[in-house]
């Protein structure tokens, strides 16, 4: 015999499960939010409307962008991780953003990767160094030598800010070959871009989708992938081992969270149809022109990526002793 209160709790768990699914089932029937917690025209950005576009048109309900930078982004990152847990706010972001807030600012207020669960993996963002057309540094080699006579005194902005792969990835090749950039802050790629451009900074580490038309006006270029391999995009552009710089860099990635406790058969839902609006031939092409590469992923994969980088960046900002700035 089970006891009225086990069969009662059973009950409950089975109405609830049931109601969850359902919900699952008619979810969205109202307009969902992604937060991009970085100003418009970065490479988030960029993918987040391209992806929005699609889901508006799966779900006959209107997927909004809205743009939330500040406070090295955690802004839009908190009003996510506040927001309710119901798959209508979501975050799209870099995921540095996630998996190293806390180690970077120990006084925040929340814990993104606690607060947060991992939907889809979104795209890879492959990372290139880029200069000013007529600067005098025609190759990594040569940045690195530059930086070697004047440590501090060759400058450089980071896509992400100091919150994600690229300046982490940047400041482990500081300590490996003993030299010391120094690091200059903008709230996003256009106005840093024109800046390099200009000849005010030396260089920036960047998604190419931002810098592109600046390298095909001929005011940019190109020296070095940090990246394994090289990219179609840019075939004659070696990678950083190529350069004679070897290491592993990690991997730029922007992906979509949504707040601790979204229903499991919610996020399910959402990695699906994520992946695919990323699977799509339309948009893969618009994804191609953009430089960046749809993943396979979905709430599981994601998941593991978040553990694997929150613990890889944590113990690196710990270990070179990185702080804002």
């Amino acid at each position: 015999m089970i006891p009225a209160r086990l069969r009662s709790l059973a009950i409950a768990a089975l109405g609830l499960a049931a109601m969850t699914a359902a919900f699952a089932q008619t979810f969205p029937d109202r307009p969902v939010r992604f937060i991009v917690p970085n100003p418009p025209g970065n490479v988030g950005d960029i993918v987040a409307r391209q992806v929005a576009d699609q889901l508006s048109r799966t779900w006959k309900q209107p997927a909004i962008v809205e743009n939330r930078p500040g406070a090295n982004s955690m802004i839009g990152v908190e009003a996510v991780a506040r927001a309710g847990a119901d798959g209508y706010t979501l975050l799209f972001s870099p995921g540095g953003n996630v998996t190293a807030s806390a180690a970077l600012i120990p006084t925040l207020a929340f814990k993104p990767a606690a607060d947060l669960v991992p939907v889809h993996r979104g795209v890879r963002v492959p990372v290139w160094m880029v200069v000013a057309a007529g600067s005098p540094h025609k190759t990594l080699r040569d940045v690195v030598d530059a930086a070697r006579r004047a440590p501090g005194k060759v400058t450089f902005w980071s896509g992400g800010g100091q919150a994600d792969r690229p300046y982490f990835a940047l400041a482990e090749f500081q300590a490996a070959n003993g030299i010391e950039f120094g690091w200059v802050g903008y709230k996003g790629a256009v106005d840093a871009l024109r800046d390099v451009a200009g000849g005010l900074v030396d260089f920036a580490v960047v998604g190419i989708a931002p810098a592109k038309p600046l390298i095909d006006g001929g005011r940019l270029r190109v020296i070095a992938l940090m990246e394994n391999q090289r990219s179609s995009a840019a075939p004659g552009v070696p990678t950083f081992a190529e350069a004679g710089f070897a290491g592993d860099y990690g991997e730029s990635w922007t992906g979509v969270f949504a707040p601790r406790g979204t229903p499991p058969e919610v996020l399910r839902r959402l990695g699906a149809d994520i992946g695919a609006a990323l699977a799509n031939p339309e948009l893969r092409a618009r994804l191609t022109a953009a430089f960046v590469d749809a993943v396979e992923s979905g709430p599981e994969e994601a998941a593991r990526r978040v553990q694997a980088d929150s613990e890889r960046w944590s113990a690196l900002i710990r270990r070179l002793g990185i702080k804002l700035q």
